[in-house]
């Protein structure tokens, strides 16, 4: 029902692997996200910001043995202009 929003994709990684090889993994996940959302959902190009991708940097909790499956996700923000949003 909203007119004035845009949709944010972020790609995160644990820090399992480098963090070169991490930070592409972060930006495919990210991609594959934005690729559902305007395949399958029918978003609009317009609607979503450039894809950004994480890597290891912002884990969702401690990443000392390099494997932590709470910070292998994407986050989706939808982000509303409410001047023209209703």
């Amino acid at each position: 029902t909203y007119r004035g929003y845009l949709i944010q994709v972020t790609g995160h990684t644990d820090a399992q692997g480098s963090a070169s090889s991490n930070q592409v993994l972060s930006e495919r996940r990210a991609n594959t996200v934005v690729n559902v959302l305007q395949q399958e959902a029918g978003v609009g190009l317009s609607r979503v910001l450039t894809p950004i991708a994480m890597g290891e940097s912002r884990a969702a909790a401690a990443n000392e043995t390099g494997s932590n499956p709470d910070s292998r996700r994407v986050t989706v923000k939808i982000v509303v202009n409410r001047g023209i949003g209703e």
